[in-house]
């Protein structure tokens, strides 16, 4: 059995443990056949809703990769659409990703307008939440059509609550966006909220990393051990296991 073959064979959702490595694996296929992992990755996440959002966003994230690989990857996104686009269901998740991305190029808008002013973390914060008062970024507030979470796509949003958003001390000034996870209620109660970093202009696929290291460290403790760990104490036994084995990724828990 080949090694795509025991690919196709697993679940979904253990290909979406690793699709973020089969994404970049792609640099390497040497064949355009049906049968290749290009063709297996737009077929298996076209059919997925979590793992169509997923390869949606692992591409457009490639799309700017200044080793020249943009074109490629923007080639791959624009074949899992015309898939997508072949089912019922496939286009509504289509509209919810395009929705997603119309919505990013938004706040990147945004961030590029809060932090031109320059100021303090609390000026800047105060500039952020002006402008969500603005009739340009209304929108934003109370989406017309509530979408997924690109980072969580089983959860929904339902807009942004301007009291709570705030801006990091940090030179590129990262947005700490809370979502509505909730429609409004008739009752007044107020909604759940869901916090996000926002940050333009750094490449954060070095802490993804990290992070899908953690959860995978976390899955194969779950699978055989019923405890409860902590993160912090997870990264430092991931740390000691990859040393065992000659690899220090230099993981410092903080």
């Amino acid at each position: 059995m080949s090694r795509l073959d025991e690919i196709t064979a697993g679940k979904d959702e253990e290909l979406a443990n690793y699709l973020v490595q089969l994404v970049q694996a792609l640099r390497h296929e040497t064949t355009k056949s049906p049968a290749g992992l290009c063709s297996f990755l737009i077929r298996r996440c076209s059919a997925n809703t979590v793992l169509a959002n997923d390869l949606f966003w692992y591409c457009a994230v490639e799309e700017d990769d200044p080793g020249g690989w943009g074109k490629m990857y923007s080639r791959i996104q624009r074949n899992l659409n015309v898939q997508l686009l072949r089912t019922e269901s496939g286009t509504d998740t289509l509209e919810l990703l395009q929705r997603q991305s119309e919505f990013t190029s938004k706040l990147c808008t945004m961030s590029k307008i809060v932090n031109d002013g320059g100021g303090t973390a609390d000026r800047k914060r105060d500039r952020l939440r002006a402008t969500l008062a603005t009739d340009e970024f209304a929108s934003l507030v109370e989406f017309p059509h509530p979408f997924p979470n690109p980072l969580q796509p089983d959860q929904m949003l339902y807009g942004l609550e301007p009291s709570k958003c705030i801006v990091f001390k940090s030179a590129l000034a990262p947005l700490c966006l809370a979502f509505k996870t909730e429609p409004p209620s008739s009752s007044g109660a107020a909604p759940k909220l869901v916090r996000t970093i926002f940050k333009v202009g750094d490449d954060i696929r070095q802490d993804q990393i990290v992070l899908q290291m953690v959860c995978l460290c976390c899955f194969f403790l779950f699978a055989m051990l019923d405890v409860i760990c902590v993160v912090l104490w997870q990264v430092g036994l991931m740390d000691g296991l990859l040393k065992r084995e000659g690899l220090d990724m230099c993981l410092t828990p903080y």
